[in-house]
């Protein structure tokens, strides 16, 4: 199929300007250095302010400020180990940013997590596999590594998602709940377009605190703002 796009783009190029790249990331954090070297691959790449989940009353925030309500994960994920504030803070931008896209209607958005890499072939690839959308107007999503480290979503797919997420509210952890809840997807992740900087259990996310007490029964008894 990406092969198709290969040839498609030939007579139906995707354009530089109807894609906008974003990397999820903390301003001033220790990953600079990464997200420099991607935005020397990938043309005006712009920072998407992160949640910090070392940052209890933050995360709460801006779970608060979203509107979602929290049901607890699915039974694979409601042990300890998901518990925590930095699960929730990488669930929350990403969802931000959907919304972000279908409010501005940018006709595709390509986020990024800020511990991978990309090659030098990476645009053009993301520009082909831009067309897919185009040829299945139903996809929500392209999803470039197996393991969440990247997307690409067009304007209608990230207005679909945003809906489902707010019709189902948080019920896995933010690449599941794509990946599982989130209608049509395809996935590249084969091709690996992207490679991870960092072993997938030993990220931010695993280091962050448990939630506590009070902050799971706010988190639970949330309802929806909408």
């Amino acid at each position: 199929m990406y092969g198709f796009c290969q040839l498609l783009s030939l007579t139906h190029p995707v354009r530089d300007r109807e894609i906008s790249c974003f990397v999820v990331s903390l301003n001033g954090s220790d990953r600079m250095k990464w997200i420099g070297d991607l935005a020397d691959t990938i043309p005006s790449l712009q920072i998407w302010e992160a949640v910090d989940g070392y940052d209890p009353l933050a995360t709460m925030a801006a779970f608060g400020q979203s509107g979602l309500s929290f049901h607890g994960w699915l039974e694979e994920w409601r042990g300890k180990k998901f518990n925590r504030y930095g699960v929730l803070a990488c669930f929350l931008p990403k969802y931000y940013l959907l919304v972000h896209q279908a409010r501005m209607q940018y006709p595709f958005v390509i986020f990024l997590e800020d511990d991978i890499f990309v090659d030098k072939c990476f645009w053009r690839f993301a520009k082909n596999a831009c067309l897919l959308f185009k040829i299945f107007p139903s996809l929500n999503m392209v999803r470039l590594g197996p393991l969440g480290e990247g997307y690409i979503t067009s304007m209608d797919g990230a207005q679909r998602i945003a809906s489902l997420i707010r019709e189902t509210g948080m019920i896995e952890h933010s690449d599941m709940q794509l990946r599982n809840h989130c209608g049509p997807e395809i996935s590249l992740a084969r091709l690996n377009p992207i490679s991870g900087l960092v072993d997938a259990n030993c990220g931010d996310t695993n280091q962050t605190a448990l939630f506590s007490q009070k902050d799971m029964e706010l988190l639970l008894g949330a309802k929806r703002s909408f």
